[in-house]
């Protein structure tokens, strides 16, 4: 179900998302998008040599893999995601986990993504309802991995980081957090990557319904 890393009581407050591979599982429309994109460009790139990049801004995820100051490559990458749109969809359990934490918790939504991409892929499932702050791409000076959107949520929740749990797929995703001065859930439905998590995540919650069994426990 899932790890607690930590031993001491915390009074939670607060519990932040990420979206792509925690909320929503865009892996598939990113991925073979950004494949295509670089195809259609003359470059054969393996899907595991993508995935490297998921998590990323559009901009990073290119440097990357070779490709730099290449706004080409950025707006085709994001006109070809719209082909791949009807492969997104919320990770199992994800609505209820939402549901069960409202009751108790504030919540608040943490994304690199722009304001407007969140909405599209979100709009045939509504998620942004269970979330009163919402944080994306522009609205801080710094992204992920730098504290300042993490910031900026629990500022507006009014809410001391060492109450807050941000939970989220990526390296990027602990930094931010950790560098807040907030705790760390890994979201283990969203990646198969383990190792540089172990000792350094606060938790590891293999699927949603552990985040709302075990998060009192923090």
């Amino acid at each position: 179900m899932g790890t607690l890393m930590s031993t001491g009581e915390l009074n939670m407050q607060a519990i932040l998302f990420d979206v792509d591979g925690t909320l929503l599982d865009t892996e598939h429309m990113y991925m073979l998008a950004l494949q295509a994109v670089l195809a259609d460009a003359g470059y054969q790139v393996s899907y595991e040599q993508v995935y490297a990049t998921f998590g990323l801004p559009s901009v990073e995820a290119l440097a990357y893999l070779g490709f730099t100051k290449r706004p080409d490559l950025v707006q085709a990458w994001q006109e070809r995601c719209q082909n791949y749109q009807a492969r997104v969809q919320p990770f199992p359990g994800i609505r209820t986990m939402l549901t069960t934490l409202g009751q108790h918790y504030q919540l608040g939504l943490v994304t690199s993504n722009q304001a407007a991409e969140f909405l599209e892929h979100d709009r045939p499932f509504n998620l942004s309802t269970f979330f009163p702050v919402q944080v994306f791409a522009g609205q801080t000076k710094r992204r992920k991995p730098a504290p300042d959107p993490i910031n900026l949520a629990l500022k507006q929740l009014a809410c001391p980081p060492g109450q807050a749990l941000y939970i989220g797929d990526s390296l990027h995703d602990m930094q931010a957090a950790h560098a807040a001065q907030a705790n760390f859930g890994l979201a283990g439905w969203g990646t198969t990557v383990r190792q540089p998590f172990l000792g350094q995540a606060d938790a590891i919650f293999e699927e949603p319904a552990a985040v709302s069994e075990q998060v009192g426990r923090l």
